[in-house]
């Protein structure tokens, strides 16, 4: 059988019994959603997490492999392996079978947007404002996001001044190993402007994300989430 997720580039097979591979070439593997107005994902590598195991001894029932797409959703996907002898076997060496295929089904797609549930302070140093590097502030969505480190994070604080954190250019952003938390710490002074005390001062609001959005492409919905006030908790 297979399994992949809507939105997701990685599908897991997973057999009767333990296999292992001696090779595996991703054009051995097809992937297709039998429509021909539409461009199928292609297997593009196996995927490291998961990987089929090289001996007998490290044989296992699944293994997972990359796609250069994600998968639709509400999709009826078709997977076919066509494995040169030995390439695929179980642990008394019967390679398995050329051709060999499953079909598995996708969800709905995701229209639900993310929300921010915690934001808050990770550093503050040298002053009391949020503007000298190694200033950090965490936050936290509601589901999984799509784990890009080049957003950009508009800012206001509460006398009106403005600021944007650009991630990769005046800050690093990290996420955490589930892609649900993202620390932002300033590597430049962070420039602002307006406002009628200089420095961007804390508490300061998320007004938006740019370019962060959750593994489906939603953007976060702002205005309905419960926290975007970067302060001291």
């Amino acid at each position: 059988m297979a399994a992949g997720d809507v939105g997701s580039t990685r599908v897991t097979l997973t057999f009767s019994e333990p296999v292992w591979c001696t090779a595996f070439f991703v054009g051995h593997m097809v992937l297709t959603d039998n429509n021909s107005a539409t461009s199928d994902p292609l297997v593009v590598a196996m995927d490291f997490s998961d990987p089929c195991g090289t001996t007998q001894i490290t044989a296992r029932n699944t293994f997972a492999v990359d796609l250069n797409a994600p998968l639709a959703g509400s999709t009826t996907f078709t997977v076919t392996l066509f494995p040169a002898p030995g390439e695929i076997k179980d642990r008394s060496l019967n390679n398995l079978p050329n051709p060999s295929s499953t079909t598995f089904n996708t969800g709905a797609p995701d229209f639900t947007p993310p929300t921010l549930t915690d934001t808050r302070v990770v550093n503050n140093i040298a002053s009391t404002d949020f503007s000298d590097v190694g200033d950090a502030f965490s936050v936290t969505f509601s589901e999984k996001m799509n784990g890009n480190v080049f957003g950009l994070i508009p800012m206001i604080d509460p006398d009106g001044s403005t600021a944007t954190v650009s991630c990769g250019n005046n800050s690093s952003c990290i996420w955490n190993v589930a892609t649900t938390t993202l620390t932002v710490t300033l590597t430049q002074p962070l420039a602002n402007s307006g406002g009628t005390v200089p420095g961007l001062q804390l508490p300061a609001t998320i007004s938006g994300l740019i370019g962060i959005t959750d593994q489906a492409g939603n953007a976060p919905d702002m205005p309905g989430s419960a926290d975007r006030v970067i302060d001291v908790e």
